[in-house]
């Protein structure tokens, strides 16, 4: 899911690897990934002893570092066989998967409305990613960026969110024909498309300096 968050305190410096490793996703959000994992048919609980992870990482209440659903989304997508198994969390987004900020967007009068309470309180979710939402031209663009870049973090890890946070507009929406404009990726564009092309429904571009969704906003109003 992935982000621009322009609210920040002053601090210290920090290594960018430190900041990584602090980075967190919520528990709800961590579960998604679970339960992406197991209908896949993976044994979780094999998968998180070989990488020497604890076996209730996904129920922390504190949530989930990105560092170990990184690894953890590796692995399985080794052995599932299937690189594409982020994407597979599209068809399991639930109405709770956003917590405190998907009830402040259910609460929106529009998308737009939503989707700036999604870019203000972001860091609920993942606190390792920052959004931006601003106009260009007669789109609008919803613009994400990860703390210290997004080199060591597999694709995986982005499908899920992507997957997930698409999902959930299609449902805030009441049309699961909704569909963006673009959506760009930064990893290098898989040799197999397909699976992105059914579910995003989209035209996609990878290899971007930022995961972004372009959207015509004002067409789109809330139930």
């Amino acid at each position: 899911m992935h982000w621009f968050f322009h609210m920040r305190l002053v601090s210290w410096p920090m290594e960018e690897s430190a900041k990584k490793d602090m980075s967190k996703v919520s528990v709800n959000y961590a579960r998604l990934v679970e339960e992406t994992l197991r209908a896949e048919g993976l044994e979780i609980e094999n998968l998180l002893k070989e990488l020497g992870l604890n076996p209730n990482i996904f129920n922390d209440i504190e949530g989930c570092r990105v560092k170990d659903l990184s690894r953890i989304l590796s692995r399985a997508a080794v052995q599932s066989g299937n690189p594409d198994i982020g994407l597979k969390a599209y068809g399991l987004v639930k109405p709770g998967i956003y917590d405190v900020v998907g009830y402040a967007m259910m609460s929106s009068p529009d998308l737009k409305t939503a989707l700036q309470h999604f870019v203000c309180y972001c860091s609920l979710i993942d606190n390792g990613v920052d959004f931006s939402l601003h106009r260009e031209g007669r789109t609008y663009r919803l613009c994400g960026c990860r703390h210290g870049g997004s080199k060591a973090i597999p694709r995986q890890f982005y499908d899920v969110g992507m997957a997930a946070l698409i999902a959930y507009l299609r449902w805030l929406c009441g049309n699961t024909r909704f569909t963006p404009l673009c959506i760009e990726f930064v990893h290098a564009e898989p040799i197999d498309t397909e699976e992105y092309a059914r579910i995003l429904n989209c035209p996609i571009r990878f290899n971007s300096s930022h995961f972004s969704i372009f959207l015509m906003l004002p067409n789109w109003t809330l139930l």
